[in-house]
């Protein structure tokens, strides 16, 4: 009798010491989870590495290995994390690269230890995104993986927030062809947004970073349709969920603000020089300005440079881009990578107009000038602002654009690619491979 009860009590402690690990674990992951989601608001690489790293480290605990679901959520939010890193590497196209494919292993994982994980899906439809946006050859696989993912969740919870809020980025930026609404898309957005408020996840961390995304993605909506003030709104919307929201504060609210133009001269005069010719209708995207030539002009009297765009297409001279991607130091081993199509190109400065003309006539959007690192944590003026002098012209269907040499370089000496499209995306380079020299003094 006393060694059956021995035996019980060794038995017990057995299961006591297990259910005290599994309870460890648990808490365990749920920090880990709470410092993820709040790195990621924050755009705090460190402490999403960190936080991956605390995921790894769980999907090697015995006790997580008994528990599918537990298993599943781990390999999410370490995929998660990965995603979201991309963001804060995406100017490192080859090192991006490894970390969505790294995520996209980790989700393969997830749903086979639970094929009802929606979350995962929707961060497998955003990876896939990445994967080609790093590298359009990839398209042919990518997109029709994405639709897989897409069909799946939608036929395991169709009224799923999460599902809701791929279907509107389907819609919204499909294009018309292919079965794209843009005022569908919006309306979806809206539906998403509003079952994100109604959604019964306990998880209250997770449920109030996805309704803060959604009304990011929203925003986002707002301006590509030419909206600025509705997208403010969302904005701020989005920031009084989650006030930490690096990536709306410093990089979407500030294209909803006035963005002023220093004067443009008179340069009928100009000594225009050609600089590079690039292929007609090769843009990406036929609604967005696509340009043909680039050509520039030095004042060196008042040491300021022009450039004018010639486009092919300015199918809204009221909402346009431009961008100068520019390596200084004319050194290919530094610098970020080009994110449009000229993708093998490193700059170290970057010169940003995105606007949109608001109903008060007056410019909404981002003007400036930024590094790389500024770049990289979103802020694309963080050297300068608003000293830029630009105009489109539908007229001679062009776009100038003009500031002080000085703002940007030091010696006259530099490489740099141009680019055009409208305020809400990029769309086409000049040139399309390499770049364009220049010695101006």
């Amino acid at each position: 009798m006393m060694l059956y009860h021995l035996r019980l009590w060794l038995f017990s402690g057995i299961l006591f010491s297990a259910a005290c690990q599994t309870r460890q674990t648990q808490e365990e992951f749920g920090q880990a989870q709470a410092a993820l989601l709040a790195a990621s608001i924050k755009a705090d690489s460190a402490g999403m590495v960190q936080a991956r790293q605390r995921f790894e480290r769980l999907l090697q605990n015995q006790s997580f290995a008994r528990n599918d679901s537990l298993m599943a959520w781990t390999h999410y939010f370490a995929a998660f994390a990965n995603w979201q890193l991309a963001f804060v590497t995406f100017n490192n196209a080859e090192g991006a690269k490894k970390i969505i494919d790294g995520a996209l292993a980790q989700l393969d994982s997830a749903t086979a230890k639970n094929p009802n994980l929606i979350e995962a899906y929707a961060v497998a439809r955003r990876c896939l995104y990445w994967r080609f946006m790093l590298d359009p050859a990839t398209g042919k696989t990518v997109w029709p993986e994405s639709q897989a993912a897409l069909q799946t969740a939608r036929s395991l919870a169709p009224e799923h927030p999460l599902v809701r809020l791929e279907e509107a980025i389907d819609l919204f930026y499909k294009p018309q062809q292919a079965g794209g609404d843009q005022q569908r898309g919006l309306a979806r957005f809206q539906d998403a947004i509003a079952r994100c408020e109604q959604w019964s996840l306990k998880d209250g961390v997770s449920k109030k970073w996805w309704h803060a995304t959604a009304l990011m993605l929203l925003g986002q909506a707002y301006l590509a349709v030419e909206k600025p003030e509705e997208a403010e709104k969302t904005f701020h919307s989005a920031l009084a969920l989650q006030p930490d929201f690096n990536y709306v504060r410093s990089t979407m609210l500030p294209m909803t603000q006035l963005a002023v133009s220093k004067p443009v001269r008179d340069l009928k005069r100009a000594d225009w020089r050609l600089l590079e010719v690039d292929a007609e209708n090769d843009g990406r995207n036929p609604n967005w300005a696509e340009v043909k030539a680039l050509s520039f002009f030095y004042e060196a009297r008042t040491d300021t440079l022009w450039f004018k765009l010639d486009l092919s297409r300015l199918p809204n001279p009221d909402a346009f881009g431009i961008n100068l991607a520019v390596d200084t130091d004319q050194n290919q081993q530094n610098g970020a990578n080009w994110w449009g199509g000229n993708r093998a190109f490193k700059y170290d400065k970057l010169v940003t107009v995105w606007v949109i003309k608001s109903t008060d006539n007056s410019y909404r959007g981002t003007v400036g000038m930024a590094d790389a690192k500024g770049v990289q944590l979103g802020r694309y003026a963080n050297l300068f602002q608003n000293n830029l002098a630009f105009r489109s012209e539908a007229e001679n269907k062009c776009l100038l654009l003009g500031f002080k040499r000085a703002d940007l370089d030091d010696d006259g000496m530099m490489n740099l690619i141009a680019a055009v499209g409208s305020n809400a995306g990029w769309n086409d380079d000049v040139p399309d491979s390499g770049a364009v020299q220049m010695h101006l003094f």
